[in-house]
């Protein structure tokens, strides 16, 4: 029986798998209009994701010039997050499921990397990722520091770059458009 008369406490979702959007009011430089998928999430873990709209121009053969991992030269490399900048992630994503739901397989070594592009999938190299600590995340959702959604197909296009958080921000509607076209600098609005 709950004798302290709060309502009762009903569990966080897991969020693995979802997309989040920085509202435009998040200002942290690291941060700052990013779009991220979260690959672990856990009450107790805390979570971990990828920004998937910082490319930094660059592919794997820029790094990595051995015949070896030919195969690997042209996966795109992304500012994956402010956490362990110096350390490349690879991770294969796809669409699979009844529900079309973004499926991803990390971290994967250059063998993993190359056995998965050669089986057809998706590999990105990810410099870093975002961390939270139990309950963080959860506590700048409430916020309204982050704006969830279910990922869109468009959320893997590589060629969109760092126009992917206006595109999937507008995309959700028309108070969304109107944060999608907040300036950088609303002070010189």
């Amino acid at each position: 029986m709950n004798t302290d008369n709060s309502p009762p406490s009903t569990p966080e979702p897991n969020l693995s798998g979802s997309i989040i959007l920085a509202d435009p009011s998040l200002r942290d430089p690291s941060f700052f209009r990013t779009v991220l998928i979260l690959t672990d999430h856990g009450k107790k873990s805390g979570a971990r994701g990828y920004v998937l709209n910082r490319p930094i121009e660059r592919t794997v053969g820029d790094f990595l010039s051995s015949k070896e991992f030919s195969e690997v030269w042209e996966v795109p490399i992304l500012s994956g997050g402010p956490v362990a900048g110096n350390e490349l992630t690879f991770i294969s994503f796809n669409r699979n499921g009844p529900r079309n739901r973004i499926q991803w397989s990390e971290p994967l070594g250059l063998q993993g990397a190359k056995e998965m592009l050669s089986a057809g999938g998706e590999v990105r190299g990810f410099l870093g990722y975002a961390g939270w600590t139990a309950g963080q995340l959860e506590d700048e959702i409430q916020r309204k520091a982050w704006i969830r959604r279910a990922p869109p197909k468009e959320v893997l296009d590589t060629e969109s770059g760092e126009e992917l958080w206006t595109q999937l921000l507008a995309s959700m509607g028309p108070f969304y458009q109107l944060l999608a076209k907040t300036p950088v600098d609303p002070g010189l609005n």
